[in-house]
C-alpha cells in the first residue's frame, strides 16, 4: 500500500524518500526539496569567491608584522632583562672594587702601625727588616696588579636556547590521539567530583579542592590558592582580561588573575546553576545545568553586562542538555546529550548567529550527573571529545569527521590543550600530561635531564603534486641525548642515499644489537642510485649482531637511459657474482648468500685502506642479514635530513613511510616526529 506524502497539507502519494529529511514525499515536493538544495549553491559559490578575493587582497606583510610584533616585544623584554642584569653586576663590581681597595688600605695601615712601633722602640731585628720588605713587596705587587687589571671578571657568552621562541611548523608537532604515548608526567588529583581546569599559553589552572593550583609549562607547581566557595563545574581563560573565569553552582561567577593574586565575584552576572563557560575576545558564554539549556552572553569589554539569551529552541531540544561548550575562531562547539534516546552529539555553530555548521553523533551511554561529556579545543580548528561514561577520546576534524577514537584508562573526565602541544587529561585518579616529541625534548633539556627515549616513531609522507615542497628538519633531535641505542627498525619508501648518509655515524659508533631496514625504491635516473662501492662501505660499518637490510631497486624504463641502466645492473651483477641479480628492470639482492667480489674503487682519501680482501671485515659480528625490498617514491628532498648528526644515542627507532595509493598520493602532510614512548 502506497504511503501518503509526508507533507501534511499534501494529499498525493509518496514516490520517493528524500535523503535530506529521510521522509516519504511526492514528486512535486521532492522537486521542491531538490530546488531548495540547489538554491543554496549560488550563495556558497559567492562566499567562496569572497574568500578568494579576501585572500588575494590579504596583506601578507601586515600579517607578518603583527606576528613579528610578538618577537619585537620579546626582544625588548630580553634587552630589559639583560640591562637589569648588567646594572646589578655593575653595582656588584663597584662594591667589590671598593672592598678590595679597603682591604689593601687596611693592610697598609697595619704595616704602618708595626713599622712606627719598631721605629719608636728601636728594637728592630734582621728578621723584622726581612719580613717588612717581603710584606711591602707583596702589597706593592698586589696594588700594581690591581691598578693594571682590576679584579677578575669572567664573562661567558650568552647562549640562546632555541626553545625560547616557538614558531608553528605546520602539523609536524600535532598531537595524535590514536597514538598517545604513555604520560610524560602525572599529577595526583584530589578526590572531588568536578574535573575543572583551564590554561593559557603560560599557565595551567587546576581545581584541586580545597585549592586552586597553578602550574607552568615545566609542570612545576607555582602557587596554591585556597578555594572557600562551592564546587567548580567549569572554568576558562580570557586573554582580553588576562584572567581566568570560574563558574560555581550557587555562588556566582568569579574572576581571578593569571598569578592567582586577586579574586573577585562578578556582580553583574546573576547567581544561577551555571554548568559550562567559554569566551571569545569580547564575549563570555554561559550555560545552565538544566534541560533545554539556554545560553547567556555577557560583554567582556563592558564589565560583563548582559547581551542576550539564546533559548532552547535555538540551541537544543527541551529533552536535551548542553554538557559543555568551547569557543574557537568564531565558532562554538556544543556537547549535547538527549535523555530520551540516549544519543550524544557534538555540534559546531557560528558564535555570532548560532547557525549550525555541522553535527556529529557519537555513541555514549546516558549519564546525567556530575560527570559530563566535554569538548576540548585542539590546534588547526579541531576538537577533542571526552566521552566519560565509556572513557573514550574522539579526535574530531574541523569539518566534523571523527579522525581517531581510542579508549583511555583510568576513566577520563576532562582534557585541555596546554599551549600548543601539551595535552592534560583528567582521570579519576590523576592528571595525565601527554606531550609531543618536540615538547618532551624541550622539557627534559630544560631540566637538565637526559631524554629517556625507548621508541621513536617517525613518518614521512608526500604527494607527487607537491614534490617541490621542502621537508621540515627535526632539529630538536640534535639536542636529544640518551645513553644507548640498541634497536633500530627503519621502514621507508624513498631515499637510499639518505639512509646511507643519515645512518653512517649510527653504523660506525653505535652498539646496536639489532638493525632492520626495509622498504621499496624506484629510480627514474641514476642520480640517487647507490653505487656498489658506497653500499659496500656502508654495510661494512655494521657491528650489529642482527642486521637485516631488505632492498628492492627498480628503474623506470620510460625515464632512464638504457645504457645507464645496464651500467648500473652490470655493476651489481659483478658485485653479487650472479647474472640473476638484475633483470626486468629490478635488482633483488640477498645477504649472506650475496658475495661482495667486486673490487672496491679507492681514492686517496676515503677508500685508501680498503680492498677486496678486507671489504667484509665489518660483517664478522653480523649474525643475520637479508637484502631485498627497498623502494623509492621520488623523494629527493629527504637528503635535507642529513643535517641531523647521528642517532646513536637513541634506544629504538621505528621510521615508517606511507605507500602511495592508486593515484600516487600518500598524504599532503609531512611529519618526522610523531611520538616518543617511554
Amino acid at each position: 500500500m502506497s504511503l501518503s506524502c509526508a507533507v501534511e497539507t499534501c494529499k498525493c502519494k509518496s514516490r520517493a524518500i528524500c535523503h535530506c529529511c529521510n521522509k516519504n514525499i511526492c514528486p512535486g515536493h521532492l522537486k521542491e526539496h531538490v530546488d531548495l538544495i540547489n538554491s543554496q549553491m549560488n550563495p556558497l559559490a559567492d562566499e567562496i569567491n569572497t574568500l578568494d578575493n579576501q585572500l588575494s587582497l590579504l596583506n601578507v606583510d601586515e600579517v607578518i608584522g603583527k606576528c613579528r610584533q610578538k618577537l619585537d616585544n620579546w626582544r625588548h623584554e630580553c634587552h630589559d632583562t639583560v640591562d637589569r642584569f648588567y646594572e646589578e653586576k655593575c653595582q656588584e663590581l663597584q662594591q667589590r672594587c671598593v672592598e678590595k681597595v679597603g682591604e689593601k688600605r687596611k693592610k697598609i695601615h697595619e704595616l704602618k702601625l708595626k713599622t712606627n712601633e719598631l721605629i719608636r722602640e728601636q728594637e728592630a731585628t734582621h728578621d723584622d727588616i726581612c719580613s717588612l720588605k717581603a710584606t711591602i713587596n707583596d702589597i706593592k705587587r698586589d696594588v700594581n696588579q690591581y691598578e693594571e687589571n682590576g679584579i677578575v671578571v669572567d664573562v661567558n657568552p650568552l647562549i640562546i636556547n632555541q626553545n625560547l621562541v616557538y614558531i608553528e611548523q605546520g602539523t609536524s608537532n600535532e598531537l595524535d590521539v590514536s597514538t598517545l604515548s604513555s604520560p610524560y608526567r602525572t599529577i595526583a588529583c584530589s578526590k572531588d567530583n568536578w574535573p575543572a581546569m583551564a590554561s593559557n599559553n603560560h599557565f595551567l589552572l587546576i581545581d584541586q579542592y580545597p585549592n586552586l593550583c597553578l602550574y607552568d609549562k615545566e609542570l612545576t607547581l607555582l602557587k596554591e590558592y585556597p578555594w572557600d566557595y562551592d564546587k567548580i563545574p567549569d572554568m576558562c581563560w580570557s586573554s582580553t582580561l588576562n584572567s581566568f573565569i570560574i563558574i560555581t553552582n550557587n555562588n556566582g561567577v568569579f574572576l581571578i588573575n593569571e598569578n592567582l593574586i586577586s579574586l573577585e565575584c562578578i556582580q553583574t552576572i546573576e547567581r544561577k546553576r551555571w554548568l559550562s563557560c567559554t569566551c571569545s575576545d569580547s564575549t563570555l558564554f554561559l550555560t545552565m545545568n538544566e534541560l533545554g539549556s539556554n545560553i547567556f552572553q555577557f560583554n567582556l569589554l563592558l564589565s560583563f553586562h548582559f547581551m542576550r539569551q539564546w533559548s532552547s529552541s535555538q540551541t537544543c531540544n527541551s529533552d536535551e542538555l548542553i554538557n559543555n561548550i568551547a569557543y574557537n575562531n568564531g565558532t562554538l562547539a556544543f556537547i549535547i546529550e538527549n535523555i530520551t534516546n540516549d544519543k550524544k552529539r557534538i555540534e559546531l555553530r557560528s558564535s555570532s548567529t548560532f547557525d549550525q555548521l555541522w553535527s556529529t553523533t557519537f555513541n555514549a551511554s546516558y549519564h546525567y550527573g556530575h560527570w559530563m561529556n566535554r569538548v576540548c579545543v585542539l590546534k588547526y580548528n579541531e576538537w577533542l571529545v571526552i566521552d566519560h561514561k565509556n572513557s573514550h577520546l574522539l579526535h574530531v576534524s574541523k569539518d566534523g569527521q571523527v579522525k581517531a577514537k581510542r579508549s583511555y584508562e583510568p576513566t577520563v573526565s576532562n582534557a585541555v590543550l596546554f599551549g600548543t602541544n601539551i595535552l592534560v587529561i583528567k582521570t579519576r585518579l590523576v592528571f595525565s600530561v601527554h606531550i609531543t616529541t618536540a615538547q618532551k625534548i624541550k622539557l627534559l633539556r630544560r631540566s637538565g635531564s637526559s631524554v629517556p627515549v625507548l621508541k621513536v616513531e617517525s613518518s614521512t609522507t608526500m604527494t607527487h603534486a607537491h614534490i617541490e615542497n621542502e621537508l621540515l628538519l627535526p632539529i630538536l633531535l640534535q639536542q636529544a641525548f640518551v645513553p644507548e641505542l640498541r634497536h633500530v627498525n627503519l621502514k621507508i619508501f624513498g631515499g637510499v642515499a639518505w639512509i646511507l648518509t643519515f645512518f653512517e655515524d649510527l653504523q660506525r659508533y653505535s652498539q646496536l644489537d639489532q638493525m632492520n631496514i626495509s622498504g621499496y625504491e624506484r629510480f627514474a635516473d641514476n642520480s640517487h642510485f647507490p653505487q656498489v662501492t658506497i653500499l659496500q662501505q656502508w654495510l661494512a660499518l655494521s657491528t650489529s649482531k642482527i642486521f637485516t637490510f631488505k632492498l628492492n631497486l627498480e628503474t623506470i624504463y620510460a625515464f632512464i637511459n638504457r645504457e645507464i641502466r645496464e651500467e648500473i645492473f652490470d655493476e651489481y651483477r659483478l658485485a653479487t657474482g650472479t647474472e640473476s641479480a638484475a633483470r626486468y628492470g629490478k635488482i633483488n639482492l640477498s645477504y649472506p648468500t650475496m658475495v661482495f667480489s667486486y673490487p672496491l674503487e679507492t681514492d686517496d682519501h676515503e677508500w685508501e685502506d680498503l680492498d677486496s680482501s678486507d671489504s667484509t671485515q665489518g660483517f664478522e659480528c653480523v649474525e643475520e642479514m637479508d637484502i631485498y625490498e627497498l623502494d623509492y617514491v621520488k623523494d629527493e628532498r629527504l637528503v635535507q635530513l642529513e643535517a641531523i648528526p647521528c642517532w646513536h644515542h637513541l634506544r629504538k627507532i621505528n621510521l615508517e613511510g606511507d605507500c602511495p595509493d592508486d593515484k600516487g598520493v600518500a598524504s599532503e602532510n609531512i611529519s618526522h616526529l610523531l611520538h616518543i614512548d617511554q
